[in-house]
This record gives C-alpha cells, sequence and structure tokens, in this order.
C-alpha cells in the first residue's frame, strides 16, 4: 500500500484520458458511459483531497523536507485539472467551471513562480512529466474558456 495512493491518482488520469478517447470515437456507445465514470472519479477524487489532504495522493518522502513553493502538488493540481477539463470537453458540467478555473489560476500562478516556470511537484522537485501535463490541461482550458 506505499505506494497505492500516488498511482491511483494517476491511473485515474489514465482513463479518463482512455474514456475521452472511447467517448470521441464512439460517442453512441461510449459518451453517457465515460461521463457517468468521470463524474464519480472526479467526485471521489475531490472528496479524498477535501478530507485527507494532497498528502493522501503523494508518496511519503513528501512530508520529510519543506516544500520551496506555496506546499501544493502540482501533480495532484494538474491531474486533477486534466480530469475536469476532460470531463468538461466531453459535455459541459456548470458545476466544474469554477473549480477547473480556480485550479487553473492556482497551476499558472505556481509555475509562474517557480524557477524555469515549472512547479513543484514533490518538495523541491520539479517533475518533467507532470509540468508538461499541466501545459496540456491548460491548453484544454483554453479550448474551454476561448482564452490563450
Amino acid at each position: 500500500m506505499l505506494f497505492r495512493s500516488e498511482y491511483d491518482l494517476m491511473s485515474r488520469t489514465f482513463l479518463a484520458l482512455a474514456l475521452a478517447d472511447l467517448a470521441t470515437m464512439d460517442p453512441a456507445n461510449w459518451q453517457d458511459r465515460a461521463l457517468f465514470v468521470l463524474d464519480e472519479m472526479i467526485a471521489d477524487t475531490q472528496f479524498e483531497l477535501r478530507n485527507k489532504g494532497q498528502g493522501h495522493f503523494l508518496l511519503p518522502y513528501a512530508a520529510a523536507s519543506p516544500w520551496k513553493g506555496d506546499g501544493r502538488s502540482l501533480f495532484i493540481d494538474g491531474e486533477c485539472l486534466m480530469m475536469m477539463a476532460i470531463r468538461r470537453l466531453l459535455k459541459e458540467e456548470p458545476s466544474l467551471q469554477e473549480p477547473s478555473r480556480a485550479l487553473a489560476r492556482q497551476v499558472k500562478t505556481a509555475m509562474a513562480a517557480g524557477p524555469l516556470l515549472c512547479a513543484e511537484s514533490y518538495p523541491d522537485e520539479c517533475w518533467s512529466f507532470c509540468n508538461t501535463l499541466v501545459l496540456a490541461a491548460l491548453r484544454m482550458m483554453d479550448r474551454l474558456e476561448g482564452s490563450d
């Protein structure tokens, strides 16, 4: 169970991407199922974060040293933003508009404050995967919001 939480969150994001592919390729068979699973997955992720904090989805060493930035994980914020953006792209969900906008502002601020425009995934670690995933999620948000 040591690594369960981090891989749990990552598997949710990859499942969201796979469901989006299926729903886009074959909406008649997959759209409703994809939306249902995404809604449940996003709600469960938000529940876990509200009740257990970001540390629930991080490896234990995240608590072993101080964060250089604001103490939030770009890994967590980026994966959550990606799931919400995917859900909204498949079919707009008004209840996710403000939470996804707020998260997009959060990750932009964190990246702008970091060296090389990167934010921390773990204390004093800026993972390329997390930062590029956030850029992809922000591009999705641009499409949704008509921004750039």
